[in-house]
């Protein structure tokens, strides 16, 4: 077992690759969100009817889905194989600071994500007329939009409940997966004294069944998503792979890929869209997204391990469009919603609409730019700078501490 938390990233071209995968995930999110909004089915559409540009552009983004797997075994293989790797080796865990670091990372991008998620809904509904040309679903009572945007609902998000208590605030509706991400950072400390702690085994047991119990208690008052349960396993996944000295299974980084992609395939001629529910534990559907993950969980070990590892062009350029991933991910969906309002309220058209030309799909890549260069020019006031909010936290516990 790796023991050595620098061996997690051990290397400035595989760090490069990470990046790489980092921002590809989010802007495929981004992509499957406007395929989704922007364009019927490309069933819907006759066979004669078919551009290649829809075939293309239905093919790229079809993969949101994996691209949100590949974020949970990133998160599992960074943080949970950062801090187990540090526990390994010093034996000493600091539940305090561990807690400040994730909270930091969360909250000084989701928090003021919320804010702009707000103006941007409240610019849809209020000028382009979201609500009247069927943007935004109505009420069950047709009286207004089913969507909240109340104080609940916004202390709710913040507080990760979304998806258990709450809907996701307003129309990000991409926030589901950041209840997955909070809930599997709090429970892992209890994995980690699990497996590697020094406790007897009463409070071993006893760290098991609270670890359980929290995640089951919130799959059961899930209503929507992934079951947060089901679905840990993915993360943990991503930990084991931090953690081992060797892939799972014994091959180099490019028969990995090749498995990989192999399993991406599979998963796109199988997996039947919609039918994963927070009560999914053991579908064919939960079964793919696993093998996606331990695929992917295989080829970070492999390419770790490589010592031939195929160089990642521009690695700076790739570090630049991770460091505002997350950024993105928080912000886009509102976004998407606001252009796609914007372009219906002008032109009659841009949302669920049947392309005409293969230059229609432009107005999709348009939206992804502008999404990109809100998501970077959001991010030098957020997500950059979460190192100084962290440390202001830690000022803080510091200074709470010496005037105990």
């Amino acid at each position: 077992m790796n023991t050595n938390i620098g061996d997690v990233v051990n290397n400035k071209n595989f760090s490069a690759w990470l990046d790489f995968f980092r921002w590809a995930a989010a802007l495929e999110v981004v992509i499957y969100h406007i395929n989704h909004r922007y364009f019927v089915k490309l069933f819907d559409v006759p066979h004669s009817e078919r551009l290649i540009g829809h075939y293309l552009f239905a093919f790229i983004s079809s993969f949101g889905g994996p691209a949100v797997i590949l974020f949970f075994v990133m998160s599992g293989y960074l943080v949970g194989g950062s801090v187990a790797g540090r526990y390994l080796r010093s034996g000493k865990f600091d539940g305090v600071d561990y807690f400040i670091t994730r909270l930091s990372r969360l909250w000084t991008v989701l928090i003021p994500a919320l804010l702009f998620a707000f103006l941007f809904d409240t610019l849809a509904l209020g000028i382009f007329d979201a609500a009247e040309n069927g943007i935004f679903k109505l009420d069950a009572e047709g009286a207004g939009t089913a969507l909240n945007h109340d104080a609940w609902t916004a202390a709710c998000n913040i507080a990760f409940l979304q998806t258990a208590f709450c809907t996701q605030f307003g129309s990000n509706g991409a926030l589901w997966s950041l209840f997955h991400e909070f809930w599997y950072y709090m429970t892992f400390p209890l994995v980690m004294m699990v497996f590697w702690g020094r406790s007897g085994v009463i409070a071993k047991f006893a760290m098991t069944i609270a670890a359980t119990a929290i995640l089951l208690a919130l799959t059961w008052f899930q209503f929507v998503g992934f079951s947060i349960a089901g679905y840990a396993g993915i993360w943990l996944l991503g930990t084991l792979a931090a953690l081992r000295s060797k892939p799972l299974l014994p091959t180099n980084a490019a028969f990995a890929a090749i498995v990989c992609i192999g399993c991406l395939v599979v998963w796109r001629v199988l997996y039947a869209p919609g039918t994963a529910t927070p009560a999914t534990f053991f579908s064919k559907e939960t079964i793919l997204d696993y093998m996606i993950a331990a695929s992917f969980a295989n080829l970070l070990m492999a390419m770790r391990q490589s010592k031939k590892l195929l160089r990642m062009p521009l690695p700076q350029l790739n570090e630049q469009l991770a460091g505002f991933s997350y950024s993105l991910y928080c912000t886009h969906t509102p976004l998407v919603i606001l252009i796609g309002a914007i372009c219906v309220w002008a032109f009659r058209t841009g949302w669920h609409m049947k392309p005409a030309e293969n230059t229609d799909f432009l107005y999709a890549a348009l939206a992804v730019a502008i999404c990109v260069g809100f998501a970077f020019l959001f991010s030098l006031a957020t997500e950059r700078n979460t190192p100084a909010i962290r440390e202001l936290f830690r000022r803080l516990r510091a200074r709470k501490e010496s005037l105990a």
